[in-house]
């Protein structure tokens, strides 16, 4: 596929918003922010950014289009589909027990949920019912499942299901044939009979201990390498936030609830 993979644009290598340095911006979807506007308008649409970091997975040097992969900007999508209405935007969820595995294993966490609290309008937005238990949270583990759950449900609050794409980290991995089928008709892509498999799906910065890498599968691990007493902590922070319809001990998604929040047939915590 002839696309131009740019990473991580909002690192604050390249942007911060407000000047601050904030891990995970908030933005309301009205708010005005000339200044992230244009440097996604001018710089990271078009391809102008370009630098050691944004461009370490690129291995394309003829690009028909841009992928543009950030995991900082969940906490901006309905303010990106606001100002950028023509961009398609591919949401990846994947197991909070996964994903709390994988930022212990980086050390990750505590910056992330000091940025999130440091944020009065999204406090104030969304997580007034939450802030006893976020203020409770003293393990790495807690905090990071509160960084997780926080990710999700704005985005599945604020988007409706015309304005992008879900898929799952645990679908990719397991039926990647249909998967990119479905997210390559949603981009309007070109490319047909696409043969793949899951390991080029998954993240290719994985590290060398990673599952992908050493050939366990990615989806069950953490079932393995998390203790009972972690799996508790990280469900119970999941169902305060009535995430749990979607992800629970099972390492495989609820597909039918989530396809009802997505459909707005059901609400969170319905």
């Amino acid at each position: 596929m002839r696309y131009r993979l740019i990473m991580e644009p909002l690192r604050s290598h390249y942007f911060t918003i407000g000047g601050d340095e904030e891990t995970r911006p908030y933005l309301r979807p009205d708010e005005d922010s000339p200044s992230l506007r244009s440097f996604l308008a001018d710089n990271v649409f078009t391809g102008r950014l370009r630098g050691l970091l944004t461009d370490y997975s690129n291995s394309t040097f003829i690009a028909r289009g841009r992928i543009v992969k950030d995991i900082r900007i969940c906490l901006c999508l309905k303010w990106i589909k606001n100002n950028f209405p023509n961009v398609p935007i591919l949401f990846v969820m994947r197991h909070p027990c996964a994903v709390v595995h994988s930022w212990i294993s980086l050390g990750w966490g505590d910056r992330e949920i000091d940025s999130i609290l440091g944020q009065k309008l999204l406090v104030e937005d969304y997580l007034n019912n939450y802030v006893d238990t976020i203020s409770a949270a003293k393990s790495r583990t807690e905090k990071v499942a509160i960084v997780w759950c926080i990710e999700q449900l704005i985005p599945l609050t604020t988007m409706s299901n015309n304005e992008w794409l879900v898929t799952t980290y645990e679908d990719l991995y397991r039926d990647p044939t249909s998967e990119l089928h479905r997210i390559m008709k949603y981009i309007r892509s070109r490319d047909e009979n696409i043969r793949i498999n899951a390991r080029t799906v998954v993240s290719d910065t994985v590290r060398t201990r990673s599952p992908v890498v050493t050939g366990r599968s990615p989806v069950e691990t953490w079932q393995m390498e998390l203790n009972e007493q972690e799996v508790k902590e990280i469900l119970r922070i999941v169902h305060v936030f009535s995430l749990d319809s979607i992800y629970d001990r099972s390492f495989l998604p609820k597909s039918e609830n989530l396809n009802r929040i997505l459909n707005g047939v059901t609400s969170i915590g319905s």
